[in-house]
């Protein structure tokens, strides 16, 4: 045996212990402050991974995920990351959680060669992936779990055109701030086909750079000033939503521009009543992580999973909220 071979063994165990204990302090800690033990195991151990920027988009996942935790009996390890670096970091993550051969790892995808080599890598390890957020054209997932942004951008464009009608508008700038994990250009795409002709549909790219520099409402006041044609804001999370009315108070043009706002915060659903903010979409954040469980869940169990679920979402305006309300037991 010479010495390259010796090398190539004593770097095969390191590997093989490195993964024993990186899987030994994942059963730890899904064990940690659970009902589960040693000698009542849950039935599968599963590994979410998820970009924090939106920190009520990921408590609404968890949310979902706990629940769906405690009606399959499995358990989940959390990972969120932010920052300028956040994307290295959820690649890192899904490395780690296919090399410890987690049951299944729902995980919030983007387009990136990487990713689509680690899904490959998934596959080959009978690591179940699920993904939301970007539908990744790949086979080796199990499921993507979303909204169909394309319909739904053509419900708002639909929803706009009256509005500007209303306004006297016939031409301007419709602004969307696209740092929402679940943002899609197909989304931009159908607002723009449903909108009458002088309308253009700019989305504006917040950077991880830009978003430590400027808050919700200084991002508003930087796109006011930059569009003096500006007609409407689309808003896809709810701080953003918040951040556009307050900029617009402070700049006197809440009377000249149109917000169709996100989330069904308390505030946000205020200003619905008031006519301060036309509409607002709600998206069932709680059930896509849910779904997710549930399909991981159902394909560990040799069952049927289809290969995209469609989530619920709703558009809140003056007119029905109060039966939104109601249904969601706020009245």
């Amino acid at each position: 045996m010479n010495g390259t071979t010796l090398i190539l063994i004593g770097l095969m165990i390191a590997l093989g212990i490195l993964i024993v204990l990186n899987f030994t302090r994942l059963s730890i800690e899904f064990q940690t402050g659970s009902a589960y033990s040693a000698s009542n195991p849950p039935l599968y151990r599963y590994m979410a991974i998820l970009d924090g920027s939106d920190e009520s988009f990921v408590e609404d996942i968890i949310i979902g995920m706990d629940r769906a935790s405690e009606d399959y009996s499995v358990v989940y390890e959390l990972w969120s990351f932010t920052g300028i670096s956040k994307e290295e970091a959820i690649l890192r993550q899904l490395d780690i959680g296919i090399e410890s051969k987690v049951d299944g790892i729902l995980i919030q995808a983007f387009s990136d060669e990487r990713f689509a080599d680690l899904l490959v890598k998934a596959k080959r390890n009978n690591v179940p992936i699920i993904t939301i957020g970007e539908d990744v054209p790949s086979q080796e997932k199990v499921s993507f779990v979303s909204y169909n942004k394309y319909q739904m951008g053509s419900r708002v464009g639909s929803l706009l055109n009256p509005m500007l009608a209303k306004a006297g508008r016939d031409k301007g700038t419709i602004a969307i701030i696209q740092n929402s994990p679940l943002f899609d250009q197909d989304q931009a795409f159908a607002i723009q086909e449903e909108l009458e002709e002088g309308f253009i549909v700019t989305p504006i790219t917040v950077n991880s750079v830009s978003e430590r520099i400027l808050n919700a409402e200084g991002l508003a006041k930087a796109i006011i000033d930059e569009y003096d044609d500006l007609v409407a804001f689309i808003c896809l999370d709810g701080e953003e939503t918040l951040g556009v009315v307050t900029a617009l108070k402070d700049a006197n043009m809440m009377d000249d521009v149109i917000i169709i706002g996100s989330d069904d915060d308390e505030e946000i659903l205020d200003f619905i009543s008031r006519g301060v903010i036309e509409a607002t979409i709600v998206a069932d954040i709680e059930n896509i992580g849910y779904e997710g469980i549930f399909d991981l869940t159902k394909f560990n169990k040799g069952q049927f999973v289809t290969q995209y679920r469609d989530i619920g979402v709703k558009i809140v305006d003056k007119d029905n909220l109060p039966l939104y309300l109601e249904e969601e037991g706020g009245e």
